[in-house]
């Protein structure tokens, strides 16, 4: 028998986990009592039966037995309830785990750092890549989570700061954390604009934050992949969850970098895709030069905003080393900063082919401007009609409605 004595964190920030082995698990419940379980498992090539008895509390004796291939699958038959996760052993004094986990529980990320005494385990002072405890929490253990709805799977792998949002689109949904830059409805409107009708696309999103255009473009557009590049540590973090609670991991490819570093993005679409180019890229880019607007923000929200490190020129620099010729950039950005949109581009080849002006009523100025660009494209250019957000009621317009996916209110 072996003594157990954990304590459980979601993870806030994920440590590198280069170089570091991985244990693939495959877990099923014969008993699912809280206090006293049996499991049969996989732990890559071997199979065993797991007795885990409660002690007291945070306490625990695991018995395991080795069995046979055969035995295993003989098992697993009639078993409901199954729980797929990789393991990664990072350090030792203290002892940590990370799991991740795959299928019903995609989005689960669980440090477990295990201690020899309960005064080792009362003394831990959580790392400040640990999010916030479970110890205690159901998605603090396997048994634990299986009992769960997919709700209430959803809303207890949440962090402090986060909630999450559903985007009315195919049960997509996303979380953000409030602390740091959330999506508003310049996103949404980017992601709808863009046009993609080939299955053979690649796109790529540059400043992907949270992720939520890629997830948008993945329910309404053709593509062959999407993928995001994000480069600071808590939003990358943050898109790499919302691929996971989504599904999406087939579709979307994360990869957290610069968008001026341009040999490292190539490098990993020569390796994942044998390209070294896209046919598609998007931006919401920061809007705020440095040093204007609010100066006490904290540095996630700041950077997000701020042209700190991805200025405008930067953009279609990169933009247009990265886009095959007759590729498109879509970009949204501010008015007042036009004919920069327009100046700039053409530097780097690429030629505004559309632009729509959004207004918030039809009696108020523009707030922003969305733009596609043709890499390699002619000086013509169809300016449309104005997209208004809200009609004299102060609700959604028809076009707004239909973006979003929702159906006007009836009047009265």
């Amino acid at each position: 028998m072996k003594l157990e004595i954990e304590r459980k964190y979601l993870i806030k920030n994920m440590p590198s986990l280069n170089n570091v082995s991985k244990i693939e698990y495959e877990r099923y419940f014969i008993s699912n009592d809280l206090d006293s379980q049996i499991r049969v498992q996989r732990k890559n090539d071997i199979y065993e039966i797991e007795k885990k008895i409660k002690l007291e509390k945070n306490q625990f004796k695991k018995e395991k037995t080795r069995i046979s291939q055969d035995e295993f699958y003989q098992l697993i038959k009639g078993c409901k309830n199954k729980v797929i996760r990789d393991s990664y052993f990072i350090s030792k004094n203290p002892d940590i785990t990370i799991k991740i986990y795959h299928g019903a529980y995609e989005g689960l990320r669980r440090a477990e750092v295990e201690f020899h005494t309960m005064e080792e385990f009362e003394a831990f002072q959580k790392l400040d890549w640990f999010g916030k405890e479970i110890t205690n929490d159901k998605i603090g253990s396997d048994a634990g989570l299986i009992t769960l709805s997919r709700e209430e799977f959803l809303s207890r792998i949440l962090d402090e700061n986060e909630r999450i949002d559903d985007l009315e689109i195919n049960s997509l949904k996303m979380i953000q954390n409030k602390e740091y830059f959330c999506f508003g409805m310049d996103s949404i409107l980017l992601a709808n604009f863009i046009e993609s009708n080939s299955n053979h696309n690649m796109i790529m999103d540059f400043c992907s934050g949270s992720g939520v255009i890629p997830v948008i473009i993945s329910a309404k557009k053709k593509y062959q992949k999407i993928v995001g590049v994000e480069l600071q540590n808590e939003m990358f973090d943050l898109f790499v969850k919302n691929i996971a609670i989504n599904h999406l991991s087939d579709k979307i490819m994360p990869i957290q970098s610069d968008i001026k570093e341009i040999q490292n993005i190539r490098r990993f679409l020569l390796e994942h895709f044998d390209r070294d180019n896209v046919d598609i890229i998007v931006c919401n880019p920061p809007y705020k030069s440095i040093g204007t607007g609010v100066q006490n923000e904290n540095t996630i929200k700041y950077v997000a905003r701020h042209e700190v490190y991805c200025k405008l020129e930067d953009i279609f620099s990169s933009a247009s080393k990265l886009l095959r010729s007759k590729g498109k950039l879509y970009l949204v950005h501010k008015p007042d900063r036009l004919v920069d949109l327009l100046s700039i581009a053409r530097n780097y080849r690429l030629e505004a082919k559309r632009i729509r002006f959004v207004h918030p009523k039809l009696d108020k100025s523009a707030s922003i401007v969305l733009i596609e660009y043709l890499k390699d494209g002619g000086s013509e250019v169809n300016i449309q009609n104005p997209l208004i957000e809200y009609d004299i009621n102060d609700e959604y317009t028809s076009e707004i409605y239909s973006i979003y996916g929702k159906k006007e209110k009836e009047n009265g």
